[in-house]
């Protein structure tokens, strides 16, 4: 049996013996991609994968971030499934903003069209402030700059809507404004 197999079957084991709590499901799938127990990416892949349909928020929360934030895997139905969830009228706010930040890692820096015409709607359209702060660190995210390069940018402060120093961005919001705008689709 090959170490990917036995890896994979440890996994669906140890899940097993959680025995239905939320909580510590949450919590193993977050240690599934955070630490380097396992290294079978692959099988930590099929785990989250699993949990997209869940009916628990959280638990499809930590499965699509997992597989986009942690494992920055670039597949279009897990990109489809994100954008599920942020377009669901039912989602909670978490489910929404770890999908766009899951999506806003796994295309960093890839000038992502239909991402960046996403992101700068939910930015320009949405009520929720922490929303809006996440779409426009997802806009930069896309375009390449990493957290640290944004953070630096806004005078070492984290984005938070609150503390968005617009002024520090104007050439990355032209960027986004022109591609958002060229590339009608």
């Amino acid at each position: 049996m090959s170490k990917q197999m036995n890896e994979e079957k440890l996994i669906w084991s140890e899940i097993d013996n959680i025995n239905d709590s939320s909580t510590k499901l949450y919590k193993y799938l977050y240690d599934l991609y955070y630490t380097d127990r396992i290294k079978s990416v692959s099988s930590i892949e099929k785990v989250l994968a699993s949990y997209l349909g869940d009916s628990r928020s959280s638990i499809r929360r930590v499965a699509i971030y997992g597989l986009l934030f942690g494992l920055k895997i670039q597949k279009e139905k897990y990109r489809t499934k994100a954008i599920q969830f942020i377009n669901e009228p039912d989602s909670d706010l978490d489910l929404r903003m770890f999908s766009l930040s899951g999506l806003s890692q796994a295309y960093m820096g890839t000038s992502d069209v239909a991402l960046l015409k996403l992101f700068y709607s939910l930015y320009g359209s949405d009520e929720d402030t922490d929303m809006r702060a996440t779409c426009f660190a997802g806009m930069l995210r896309i375009l390449g700059l990493s957290t640290m390069e944004i953070t630096q940018m806004n005078g070492d402060v984290i984005i938070t809507q609150e503390d968005i120093n617009l002024e520090r961005f104007t050439q990355q919001l032209d960027e986004i404004k022109t591609i958002v705008a060229d590339k009608k689709s």
